[in-house]
């Protein structure tokens, strides 16, 4: 795993008014601010494993993860992950990562 200076890995999320984050889980970071474990403001960015090139996959993307993500609150989830894409907040990438995300996946600016 590469190292990342100036950064950390969050495992547990605790509410503090100062957090930056990053998110590397499109699914996993939208289910948590649902659930209120994060709030929106503090989302810098969240880059997802996943290729979405037009409208039609977005769509695709959202119904799936409504059905099984969040299947729990999928209004809100969708909801959410448009507003954040809306204000550039959501990144694709077609690339695997190297960062394993068994092990947490925010990363929390120092």
């Amino acid at each position: 795993m590469t190292k990342i200076s100036n950064m950390k890995y969050t495992r547990y999320m605790k509410l503090r008014k100062s957090r930056r984050l990053v998110g590397l889980s499109i699914s996993f970071c939208i289910k948590d601010i649902c659930r209120e474990e994060v709030q929106p403001e503090e989302v810098i960015f969240i880059v997802g494993d996943c290729r979405v090139e037009n409208e039609s996959d977005w769509n695709w993307l959202l119904q799936y993860y409504s059905k099984t993500y969040w299947n729990k609150f999928p209004t809100k989830a969708v909801e959410v992950a448009n507003n954040l894409r809306k204000e550039g907040r959501l990144r694709f990438s077609n690339k695997k990562f190297e960062i394993n995300i068994a092990n947490g996946h925010w990363i929390q600016l120092l």
